[in-house]
């Protein structure tokens, strides 16, 4: 299956799913556009996954999809899509979530990269908003948001995100949590998670409390928590 090239719709341009969990396998969903409609914000370029929707993609690729939230995806209100051996890669938003937006979800992601992704607020990797997706043997890498907080993963709204085994390396955001942004009571845990390169800082505690195990962090790891 492909999804590319000339789709357009106010929410997942290229596939949409609602109250259904369908499986895709071996797919690529690319080069589409979610446009607003009315007072309709768009969203989930690639792929939006709204109300109880859980479907499951195993060796996809999502790219170069366009939105205002969820360039690659988008997963909203109770859904919690599983990707394993996935690449989310080179999305972009003018909002949140260039490669995934989570607004009140729990999605699983194994062995998944998210690479190259931009936004243009808040999380160019994943951005969390009362959220907690797992991500194990994951790489968040290259991702970048040139006008605000989250570079690889942005946690807001109570959000915990669980990180096991995951590389995090080379993501810029312009003011706060090149690597991870914690803000508003958030409780992100990573367990023997890499975070180097990422500019300007690793890990960047606005408010909230993350839980860090056995990381490997570079020099700017000192700066890791900040009010």
């Amino acid at each position: 299956m492909a999804s590319s090239g000339s789709n357009y719709s106010a929410h997942g341009a290229g596939v949409y799913c609602s109250y259904s969990s369908p499986t895709l396998t071996n797919c690529t969903i690319s080069g589409n556009t979610a446009i607003p409609s009315g007072n309709v914000v768009s969203s989930g370029g690639g792929l939006c996954c709204y109300s109880n929707s859980s479907p499951t993609l195993t060796m996809c690729t999502i790219s170069d999809n366009t939105a205002y939230m969820g360039g690659g995806v988008i997963c909203d209100s109770d859904s919690n899509p599983t990707l394993i051996n996935c690449t989310i890669s080179e999305n972009s938003v003018s909002g949140d979530g260039g490669g995934m937006e989570c607004i009140s979800a729990n999605p699983t992601l194994a062995n998944c990269t998210i690479s190259r992704n931009r936004a243009s607020y808040h999380g160019a990797g994943i951005d969390c908003e009362k959220s907690s997706p797992t991500l194990t043997n994951c790489t968040i890498i290259a991702n970048a948001v040139p006008s605000g907080p989250g570079g690889g993963v942005e946690c807001d709204y109570s959000s915990s995100p669980t990180l096991t085994n995951c590389t995090i390396s080379g993501n810029t955001a312009s003011s706060y949590g090149g690597g991870v942004r914690c803000y508003s009571s958030s409780s992100p845990t990573l367990t023997n998670c890499i975070l180097w390169a990422d500019t300007p800082q690793e890990i960047y505690v606005s408010s909230g409390t993350p839980v860090v195990r056995s990381d490997n962090q570079d020099d700017q790891g000192a700066q890791a928590r900040a009010v």
